[in-house]
């Protein structure tokens, strides 16, 4: 079985135009020979779902605007289904988040998305602090972009360090840092996330985090507290399949890793 717990896409009528925003800073970055791995529809990641062995898909909606949130969670209600777990999403700082997040708890999602980059918000500010807080208290998990974001200038919003300083004030243990907890800063995963209670996803670190330094975050932190992830449409959703198996990890650890977690946190049985 797998379980992809980082995935991507838009409603149909918005999609390409939104690929083709999303896509070029990805294709500079990448030194222009780049083209996604689906085409941002749900159509399409269940096409990717099929050719890729992948049993649940995970789709992590981001919110650039309060004026989306309540089309967005109605997306999100609706692509919901036996292989598709949705998320809500959740401006930081919107007046009514309180009842955006009762809700999405109301509707049956099993979490929301934060992307302090795209959100320009600060993960350690209070606006993003009681966000967690609230999210906790409702059982929902909070999915939160963490390091450096491609086609995203400084300053920066969710250090691995400024995540630890959310720590101070909530437990953590509804908090999924995306990017194994700091995408290129992963020393700093080490230093400052590693043996929290927070789960971390190996979305999009294949080719940039060494494997070595995976292996120490992985002892520290616990194979319990690790979640499989693609980031698709960006990277295919076997690119993470491809790392992980290249890590030497047991059968059982890799097992915990690509489903056994993930049915954990969202409760599903099999």
């Amino acid at each position: 079985m797998l379980i992809d717990f980082h995935t991507h896409i838009f409603p149909d009528k918005i999609a390409k135009k939104t690929m083709e925003i999303l896509t070029k800073p990805m294709a500079e970055y990448k030194g222009g020979n780049y083209t996604p791995y689906t085409n941002g529809t749900l159509s399409d990641l269940k096409r990717s779902m099929r050719e890729n062995n992948v049993d649940i898909s995970v789709v992590l909606p981001v919110v650039t605007s309060p004026k989306q949130t309540a089309s967005i969670n109605e997306f999100a209600r609706s692509v919901a289904s036996d292989d598709i777990i949705a998320f809500g999403g959740i401006y930081p700082g919107q007046k009514d988040w309180e009842d955006v997040l009762y809700n999405i708890s109301e509707s049956g999602l099993k979490g929301v998305k934060l992307h302090p980059e795209f959100q320009s918000c600060y993960v350690d500010s209070p606006d993003v602090i009681k966000i967690i807080k609230k999210a906790e208290d409702l059982g929902l998990y909070v999915s939160i972009h963490t390091g450096t974001s491609i086609g995203c200038a400084p300053p920066l919003h969710c250090s691995p360090k400024m995540l630890r300083n959310v720590l101070r004030v909530v437990s953590g243990e509804n908090i999924i840092g995306a990017h194994m907890g700091g995408w290129d800063l992963w020393e700093d995963t080490e230093r400052y996330l590693a043996g929290t209670p927070i789960l971390m996803d190996i979305s999009f670190v294949r080719g940039y985090l060494p494997k070595d330094l995976c292996m120490r975050i992985f002892e520290k932190h616990g194979i319990d507290k690790i979640l499989y992830g693609s980031d698709s449409p960006w990277e295919s959703q076997s690119d993470s399949l491809t790392y992980l198996n290249d890590l030497g990890l047991s059968l059982d650890e890799k097992d915990l890793i690509k489903y056994k977690n993930a049915l954990r946190v969202l409760d599903l049985k099999v």
